[in-house]
């Protein structure tokens, strides 16, 4: 998250009357008219040319404006910010930038402009931000203690600065599981501080929380995440009754709408990922949709540009009053927001068991592609448009910032036909597979850094389609190819992968592909020899995730029911084989690692469920085991399949299925109890 100290582009230069009362406004609107081209720029539509045309106009005339003579000083200043915000923006040029701003901070401090000053210093910490993150920390630590000398005049201009060094130490820092831990915890503490002012500043501790919580997150920490949303709502709440019941002459400002939704947003992924399925949709999902249909949402203070403005309360003087200043924060595009609410809609009934809700997800991830695919689309004006002088409205973005859009939409619509694809093979569709099809070739489009993290996720579903649809070389390409781009063994989907080629491999018609003999890596024993594929891979599986004690307490489930056999307990005691398949489930859809949780959708249906429809998800995953000769997921499902008869009462039926099941378990123990 970026933030920028908001600057009005309009100057009041009401003692002056010369030329740059006429340039600057010219180089803002050669810049307007340049940023209405820049998403047909990034559509292939428009030439570039005439794009650095208008750019280069509108930097001459600010270059211009220097060149006047007797140039008013705080004429001067405002003009190098524009300047080197262009330069930086627009050309990539930070070295121009940096004597621009260099000569501008010298202007400012020799005519005692405080407040340009800091907004100079800012500037120049934003552009040194991209080459050297320690530099511009230390140029952020010596603006924020000049800032609290200037005092409550610069109060937007250090909560711009403090906010601006979270973000820098966080980016810098990741996720804090790297070797910038000491970064990481400075962020998160300066964070907590910011939240601590939720009595004198609710926006900004609104905000601390909310970035907070998506680092918390990203961690796996959902509780603590909670905690701090649960602060937000309560600051929503304080503000509400503020305003309710206000009988100063005071102006109360309610939270911004882009704090709410991103705090729904964040909630709804932790109920998802922690099975809270019932407060998702009694609570949450209903408030997304209460948010993204309310006046605020859509009155226009979402500009589809992503910047919002938070306002700043009254001054810390104890007076009363409507807020002096606003901070600007650069976030998610309205267009955005609206795919994301449709798409985390459609993710959050799609882990919902019924049909309906099935069908309620489809409806939500399509409407979030149709919003995708619309918005990528070059929208040209007709003739009969053209004669009146209408155009279609374009969001005004210099050319970096529409191919970051661009970049951020087809990673929407990546994730979109991910669950579209998963939705289909979920109900056992899998001659469906345009979605996947379309999936793979926008997943090339992505920029590296993006198409780094999704392409593993392709290449599994990829996988998972072959082998379902028994085109078992292409299956094993694959699940190998997560295995050498992923690269690291301890990594989750590395790990999965690893899971499915054993019981790809393992299969009775696939022996062709399990007997040729391979080396493997010398383990802890140093010992030699060889074995088959699958027991390579077994007893690397066996290495990293129970002899290493692997932390995620999940992929061990999952490795167990490829290589133990569950002994059903007698009826009334709790059974162990739900629960694992249940957490495993849950652990499967968080990862988006969903052939695991295709397959166990079935055994994982809720208990509220009639049993007629827990029966019918019981045979249906039991016919598709069948289908793809997987003993273990056969038994898995015929011990579903046999109590779920049971709890309906058919005993004789019951009794038929456990004789099947004694079969499956049969086998099962002798393929993995084996030696290779």
């Amino acid at each position: 998250m970026n933030t920028d100290i908001n600057t009005d582009n309009t100057l009041n230069f009401q003692r002056f009357s010369s030329l740059h009362l006429t340039f600057f406004p010219l180089a803002n609107e050669f810049l307007r008219t340049a940023h209405t081209m820049s998403w047909g720029l990034v559509s292939g539509v428009h030439d570039i040319t005439m794009y650095h045309k208008l750019v280069s106009a509108a930097i001459g005339c600010l270059l211009a404006i220097l060149r006047e003579p007797n140039l008013p000083a705080h004429v001067e200043i405002q003009t190098r910010l524009k300047l080197a915000s262009l330069l930086i923006e627009e050309t990539e040029n930070a070295t121009e930038a940096d004597s621009v701003l260099a000569k501008g901070l010298a202007v400012a401090v020799k005519s005692n402009h405080h407040a340009l000053t800091l907004r100079l210093k800012y500037a120049t910490v934003l552009a040194m931000a991209r080459s050297s993150q320690r530099g511009a920390l230390r140029l952020l630590d010596s603006t924020l203690e000049e800032a609290a000398m200037v005092g409550v005049s610069a109060i937007d201009t250090i909560y711009s600065l403090q906010i601006l060094r979270i973000s820098i130490l966080l980016a810098s820092a990741g996720d804090g599981t790297n070797n910038n831990v000491g970064d990481y915890t400075r962020g998160i503490q300066e964070l907590v501080n910011l939240e601590n002012q939720r009595e004198v500043q609710k926006q900004v501790a609104a905000l601390a929380y909310v970035m907070h919580a998506l680092k918390l997150i990203q961690a796996g920490k959902t509780t603590e995440a909670s905690a701090l949303l649960i602060s937000v709502t309560e600051i929503e709440q304080q503000v509400s009754m503020d305003m309710t019941y206000n009988t100063s002459q005071s102006v109360i400002f309610p939270i911004a709408i882009q704090i709410a939704f991103l705090r729904v947003i964040s909630q709804i992924i932790i109920a998802l990922q922690t099975a809270q399925f019932g407060f998702v949709d009694s609570g949450l999902l209903v408030e997304l949709n209460n948010l993204t249909s309310s006046d605020m949402f859509n009155d226009g203070s979402w500009s589809n540009t992503g910047l919002f403005l938070l306002p700043l309360a009254s001054l810390p003087n104890g007076n009363s009053g409507p807020a002096s200043s606003t901070l600007s924060i650069n976030w998610l595009s309205l267009v955005e927001a609206r795919i994301l609410a449709s798409l985390v809609t459609g993710i959050a009934k799609l882990r919902s068991a019924p049909e309906d809700d099935a069908r309620v997800a489809r409806q939500h991830l399509q409407h979030a592609l149709e919003m995708v695919r619309s918005e990528l689309q070059w929208k040209s004006a007709t003739p009969e448009q053209q004669q009146r002088g209408e155009y279609p409205e374009t969001p005004l973005l210099s050319l970096a910032a529409a191919k970051a859009h661009k970049d951020q939409l087809r990673l929407l619509q990546c994730y979109t036909l991910f669950y579209l694809a998963i939705e289909s093979f979920m109900l056992s569709q899998w001659t469906d597979s345009g979605n996947l099809q379309e999936l793979l070739q926008t997943a090339q489009l992505l920029p590296p850094e993006l198409n780094e993290q999704f392409l593993p996720l392709t290449f599994y579903l990829s996988g998972v389609f072959f082998q379902a649809s028994g085109n078992v070389h292409n299956a094993i390409q694959f699940f190998l190819k997560i295995r050498s781009h992923v690269r690291s063994e301890r990594n989750e989907l590395y790990l999965l992968a690893t899971i499915n080629l054993v019981s790809l491999l393992e299969a009775p018609e696939q022996r062709s592909y399990n007997t040729f003999k391979m080396v493997p890596i010398e383990d802890h024993n140093n010992s030699t020899g060889t074995t088959t594929p699958s027991g390579y891979f077994r007893a690397q599986l066996k290495r990293l995730l129970i002899e290493a004690d692997y932390p995620n307490p999940m992929l061990k489930w999952a490795y167990e029911l490829l290589d133990y056999a569950y002994e059903v307990l007698p009826r009334g005691e709790e059974v162990p084989i739900q629960n694992k398949l249940s957490a495993l489930l849950k652990y499967a859809m968080t990862l988006n690692c969903f052939q695991l949780g295709s397959i166990v959708a079935y055994l994982g249906a809720p208990r509220a469920e009639p049993v007629e429809r827990r029966l019918a998800l019981a045979q249906k995953g039991l016919n598709d085991a069948f289908r793809t000769h997987d003993a273990v997921w056969s038994w898995m499902n015929g011990l579903f399949l046999e109590e779920q008869l049971r709890v309906r009462g058919d005993a004789q039926t019951a009794q038929l299925q456990a004789q099947h099941n004694r079969q499956f378990k049969t086998l099962v123990e002798s393929r993995l109890n084996r030696v290779d």
